[in-house]
């Protein structure tokens, strides 16, 4: 295995690379809060840890801090993006998408494509389906995911940056496909019933629930989109735990029922975790969902 520290550079051969002085390029990297000046010397900071900055120490010229090559220094910005094996990091996703690198990344948590622990961020098996690649520091343990740029293409990346920026013809429903049957069917059912936390829904049993998770306090989402290219909704969706919610009952209509069984071969093509509820879960919500939540990391108290 080669030492990742031999296919990196210093600070100024780096600059030197870029055609740049390196007190500019210094002055760069402080401002992205890449690195701090303490004691006279250069400090990585966590921030430039994630980016691909480590320490090596030679005999001659003793401990400074060595970097992947580096592609693109934004004009208007001090913010940096790194090339690593032809992969960007959430920065380098920022800078090609107009939002910062913190919303990359609880999106792509959202979606359930990384998620965070002590270390950092870990992808998932549905991160690196996706083309996530993990990272990790070999100086202090800190860990990352890297993505290629093609990631932000994918429809699913697409839907949720317009959610982010706040797009209006998004939210108003302007840039959604008149023929898509998901929109028949919402003119054909409307969501007027009002739940206790506002959300409006469409059915008796979604309002059951939805009032049961508010009051519980567990944060959920309504007719989420799934992380996939297919245009398809789930029922509830609970980020915390990366778990969606279906109600399977017949309601009378084997038409919806036969729906929500061909949604539940979706979620296991794509091995997304789902909770399902028939009509006598329901009707004792108290005694089954916290024991279903319990297996995802949701504590109901």
């Amino acid at each position: 295995m080669s030492d990742p520290i031999k296919n990196k550079i210093s600070t100024s051969a780096l600059a030197r690379s870029l055609e740049l002085p390196v007190g500019d390029l210094f002055r760069k990297m402080e401002q992205a809060g890449w690195i701090e000046r303490i004691n006279d010397g250069w400090v990585l900071t966590s921030k430039g840890l994630e980016e691909g900055g480590e320490y090596t120490t030679h005999v001659k010229y003793g401990t400074y801090i060595v970097w992947p090559e580096v592609v693109t220094i934004g004009k208007e910005t001090a913010s940096i993006s790194v090339n690593t094996e032809g992969n960007l990091t959430a920065t380098g996703l920022a800078q090609h998408s107009g939002v910062s690198a913190r919303q990359i990344n609880l999106m792509l948590a959202e979606l359930g494509w990384i998620k965070h622990d002590e270390s950092g961020w870990k992808v998932t098996s549905a991160g690196i389906r996706s083309g996530g690649e993990q990272r990790c520091s070999s100086v202090n343990g800190r860990s990352w995911v890297c993505w290629p740029a093609s990631v932000l293409d994918q429809p699913v990346v697409r839907f949720s940056l317009k959610e982010i920026k706040a797009d209006l013809t998004h939210a108003i429903g302007l840039d959604l496909e008149a023929d898509d049957p998901i929109n028949h069917y919402r003119a054909e059912f409307p969501a007027k019933l009002r739940c206790a936390d506002s959300h409006l829904v469409r059915s008796k049993t979604e309002l059951l629930v939805d009032n049961w998770l508010y009051l519980a306090g567990v944060n959920h989402a309504y007719e989420r989109r799934l992380p996939i290219d297919e245009n398809i909704y789930g029922e509830f969706y609970l980020p915390a735990g990366n778990v969606y919610l279906e109600y399977l009952g017949h309601s009378g209509d084997n038409r919806y029922h036969q729906s929500k069984l061909e949604k539940l071969d979706v979620y296991r093509k794509y091995e997304l975790d789902v909770i399902t509820l028939d009509d006598d879960q329901v009707r004792q919500l108290d005694v089954y969902l916290p024991k279903q939540l319990l297996k995802y990391g949701i504590r109901i108290y």
